[in-house]
């Protein structure tokens, strides 16, 4: 489980690595979990600016938002 820091706000690796355990969770292919992983992982930081949830950006990066 991802600790919060002080302000509530995981930090961004550690997010980042909650993010890709629910792609991998949510998504029934691997290898395309994963590869979809690494081609989100530049704007990560911008969902965890706006508090959003590991699941949640999961759903949202999906959508193509």
């Amino acid at each position: 489980m991802a600790t919060i820091k002080d302000n509530g706000q995981m930090s961004l690796e550690e997010f980042k690595k909650a993010v890709k355990e629910e792609m991998i969770k949510n998504i029934k292919n691997r290898e395309h979990a994963i590869r979809f992983y690494e081609e989100c992982e530049n704007i990560l930081d911008l969902y965890l600016e706006i508090n959003l949830p590991p699941r949640e950006t999961v759903q949202a990066l999906r959508m193509g938002y």
